[in-house]
């Protein structure tokens, strides 16, 4: 059987829309380039054949039409036994989030690196720029608490037009408290995301749940961070961990060379998790 793709995501009228099928389909040249004239040459097709519809942005201007040209195909192949349709289910759009550290912002290594290879792998990137934060925050409960109600308003204005359901992959990107204000705004939103966690913190834990996909990267002379602590809380969850021995809070040992070379294994990491 023959198999013919008409594809329709860069077709933006119902008059580009006949000429592509006409000239796919072979029609003859008196084609009125009608729904109804569609109807009429699908059904007096002869031989065995084929056509994959897809299908146009959900947002475009030719959509309605496009439904109305899929029942034609589907009633044309009802009635003649030459013709099958198959309609191709429209891939929604990925998003890539990122969320700051308290003075690790989104242009630094971490998360520059992981945005571009998101982005390369066809997400949208949108950066959650929250500030103000208090000073003297490491090892301050108080304050650390502050600082993170700050940032999950932030959050929660920044990204309230976001339709998340238009999205087939989620992904957040995190770094310190932006791992516990990632996994808190999801799980108060009920999102099913994927998470990257670098240098998370005890708190992160809490708002996620056991088997999430996720990947944390951790050092193990963090002072943000014990790494008993990190450990037993990616086991309970069941979340891949990735440790650098005698790496910071920010992944770095202060040999230049090595925390390229830490920096280089954890994209390649993220790039095979994206």
């Amino acid at each position: 059987m023959k198999k013919i793709n008409l594809d329709f995501t860069d077709v933006y009228t119902p008059e580009q829309a006949h000429v592509m099928i006409a000239a796919e389909l072979d029609f003859p040249f008196y084609y009125g380039r009608n729904l109804d004239a569609l109807y009429d040459c699908l059904t007096d097709l002869q031989e065995d054949l084929k056509v994959v519809l897809l299908p146009p942005p959900e947002a475009a201007a030719l959509h309605g039409w496009f439904q109305k040209a899929v029942r034609v195909f589907e009633d044309a192949a009802a009635e003649n036994d030459h013709l099958t349709v198959e309609v191709q289910e429209q891939e929604k759009p990925k998003i890539a989030v990122l969320f700051p550290g308290i003075g690790y912002t989104c242009d630094r290594s971490l998360l520059y690196f992981s945005g571009k290879l998101a982005a390369a792998a066809g997400y949208e990137i949108l950066t959650v720029p929250y500030r103000d934060f208090l000073q003297g925050v490491k090892g301050n409960r108080s304050k650390m608490e502050a600082s993170f109600y700050s940032a999950i308003e932030q959050t929660e204005t920044i990204l309230k037009d976001v339709d998340w359901a238009a999205y087939g992959d989620i992904l957040f990107i995190g770094k310190s408290i932006g791992t516990i204000v990632a996994s808190a705004y999801a799980k108060q939103h009920g999102l099913q995301v994927r998470s990257l966690l670098f240098t998370p913190l005890k708190d992160t834990f809490q708002f996620l749940d056991k088997g999430a996909e996720a990947a944390a990267f951790h050092g193990t002379a963090d002072s943000w961070a014990e790494t008993d602590e990190i450990v037993s809380s990616c086991e309970e969850k069941g979340i891949a961990l990735h440790l650098t021995e005698h790496a910071n809070h920010s992944l770095e040992t202060g040999d230049v060379l090595k925390d390229l070379d830490t920096l280089n294994r954890a994209m390649h990491i993220v790039k095979g998790f994206v």
